[in-house]
């Protein structure tokens, strides 16, 4: 998918785990059919998933997840996928890699994504990420998700240009539209809360129509919530939908002394200005693009959900 892919190999993952995790070394390895945009995945075993990054913007992922995830599981409503080892470079290996959880399940399908109960839980993932303590927690810098749209105009001009070139179906001046409102509406004035970055359907996990987890941190950090408020358009449709907006337009605080209270955003409509109609804009940033990169992938689905 990336020209400049680095691809780990089973042999080579085989010989990594057998020197830095040789309490492993005989377990079954092999490569998951489904991969994600930027790891190799490797099922080891029954119960380890081995994560082995595939570009570069992807490398320093390793080390966050190693650091930050054994610290928010424990505040969290689902499982996430903490890292039990944190591999280094070798074998021609270039980066840090690690080893998670096996997480059983199944993503949301077109039903599952209609349900409010869903949801429901997908909103209170969101919530009590957003309480946990931020003291010394990473910033999002940049144009990375959970800063400002504006800065990232440039970009997406220029794939609204690509995407008129196609015949894809897509109302083009309603994107454009949307986009433009996300860009020019007040900024989010607030401290930073946790977010994910990239709540969408391939990130949930459901064990029997439930919640069961959320993956995938590759965007964590503190910023604004509008990126995972976007969830609601990513993800869901009709009440579905409405009743994500409902519930991650406030964002939950912890206040001196413990407790959570629910903050309203900033005035005079915090909902609609400062939390929904940015999360328009990441949603529309995160998925009109997805399209032409998705359209020659191996995952035919990843266009249809852009749309």
């Amino acid at each position: 998918m990336h020209a400049d892919e680095v691809r780990a190999t089973p042999e080579q993952v085989g010989r990594l785990i057998a020197k830095q995790f040789p309490e492993w070394a005989g377990l079954p390895l092999a490569v998951l059919d489904r991969q994600g945009t930027d790891h190799v995945l490797f099922r080891l075993g029954d119960e380890l998933l081995v994560r082995m990054p595939k570009i570069d913007w992807a490398a320093d992922q390793a080390v966050t997840d190693a650091g930050w995830l054994p610290r928010l599981a424990p505040n969290l409503p689902v499982r996430i996928p903490a890292p039990v080892g944190l591999g280094e470079p070798d074998e021609g290996f270039p980066w840090q890699w690690t080893v998670v959880p096996w997480i059983a399940g199944d993503n949301p399908g077109v039903s599952e994504r209609s349900q409010p109960s869903l949801a429901r839980e997908v909103a209170a993932f969101v919530r009590a990420f957003q309480a946990v303590d931020r003291d010394g927690a990473p910033l999002k810098t940049g144009r990375s998700r959970g800063t400002p749209l504006a800065p990232n105009d440039d970009a997406a001009q220029a794939v609204l240009r690509e995407l008129a070139s196609e015949d894809d179906g897509i109302d083009l001046d309603a994107v454009a539209k949307a986009w433009d409102d996300a860009v020019t509406a007040p900024m989010w004035d607030q401290p930073p809360v946790w977010i994910h970055g990239d709540i969408q359907p391939g990130n949930l996990i459901l064990d029997g129509g439930r919640l069961a987890a959320v993956i995938d941190f590759g965007g964590l950090g503190l910023g604004d919530p509008a990126v995972d408020v976007a969830a609601a358009f990513w993800t869901f449709r009709g009440a579905a939908r409405r009743g994500v907006l409902t519930v991650t337009s406030s964002v939950a605080t912890t206040p001196p002394g413990g407790g959570l209270e629910v903050g309203r955003c900033c005035r005079p409509s915090p909902a609609s200005t400062t939390t929904v109609t940015p999360s328009l804009g990441w949603s529309r940033n995160r998925g009109t693009p997805s399209r032409p990169f998705w359209r020659t992938s191996a995952r035919p689905t990843r266009p249809a959900t852009g749309r």
